[in-house]
């Protein structure tokens, strides 16, 4: 026998000593976080090699909750303007993506569905009619919103090519210049809308579409090859076509559509209009 076990007051511990076990109290608001998988107009084709949604077709996001929607009333967020991209950001399921890496078409795609995740898709907003001007309330179903299938080929550098011939509408004309174009991310829309306030501080001008082409022109070039340069675009090139040039633009460039067609009840006017997306779109009525 051990001595250690002869001593008075020796106790021998247990092997088997039972632990206690303290029992976790769930909350009765522990609801499963459910998450969607939502569909990428631009099908992940076109990001740089080693981006997270390279080759993605779909990027997963989280369901609203009131925690997500305190973002949206973040004082310092809305003087900022970036109130939606830390909304987006949040509600990403992945963490190293970050909203202005995302292609503008993308962004769209999650601004639609955090949208009726957290308030549903049916969309209350204000039309004003182009030709009297009226504004009407309308209902929208945002679920009817479809992605924009094109139809063009980009480069491994993820741009593309529009030629645009003295007269715009008539290929057989002569070529004047080829412009070469990419597609929009988060932090270019954000540099133009950035751009926009600091003219309107100093009461200048906007030049949204100087501030607009300067970032998704990447090159320019006439029909003997000689490069130019986005800034003789802006300055010299007559206005019909760089408005050929972003209409083509919109035409090629992958994106959710949000044109409708709007009957005007005041002056029987029919346009194509595009869904307003304001302030209050992340609202259950205006």
């Amino acid at each position: 026998m051990s001595r250690n076990a002869d001593r008075v007051g020796a106790v021998e511990q247990p092997t088997d000593a039972p632990q206690s076990v303290k029992e976790e109290k769930k909350s009765i608001f522990s609801f499963p976080a459910p998450t969607e998988l939502v569909k990428l107009p631009s099908k992940g084709l076109w990001y740089a090699e080693g981006h997270p949604l390279r080759g993605k077709e779909t990027i997963e996001i989280h369901y609203m909750t009131t925690k997500h929607e305190e973002i949206l009333v973040n004082k310092s967020f809305i003087e900022e303007g970036v109130a939606v991209d830390r909304l987006l950001e949040a509600l990403i399921a992945e963490q190293n993506i970050k909203v202005e890496e995302l292609f503008t078409c993308d962004k769209n795609a999650l601004l639609i569905a955090a949208r009726i995740s957290g308030y549903g898709g049916d969309y209350e907003a204000n039309v004003r009619c182009p030709d009297c001007g009226k504004s009407t309330k309308k209902q929208f179903n945002l679920r009817e919103l479809k992605t924009k299938e094109v139809d063009v080929e980009f480069s491994e550098n993820g741009t593309f090519e529009i030629p645009v011939h003295q007269n715009p509408l008539d290929p057989e004309t002569p070529l004047l210049f080829v412009a070469e174009m990419r597609l929009m991310k988060g932090g270019d829309q954000r540099r133009v809308e950035k751009t926009a306030e600091k003219r309107a501080q100093r009461k200048l001008p906007p030049e949204t579409i100087a501030s607009l082409m300067r970032e998704i022109v990447v090159s320019i070039r006439d029909a003997q090859g000689n490069e130019g340069t986005v800034e003789e675009l802006i300055s010299d090139a007559p206005t019909v076509y760089v408005s050929y040039l972003r209409e083509k633009y919109n035409e090629l460039s992958p994106n959710v559509d949000f044109d409708f067609v709007h009957e005007c009840g005041n002056c029987g006017a029919i346009n194509m209009i595009r869904l307003p997306v304001g302030a209050n779109f992340f609202r259950l009525k205006q």
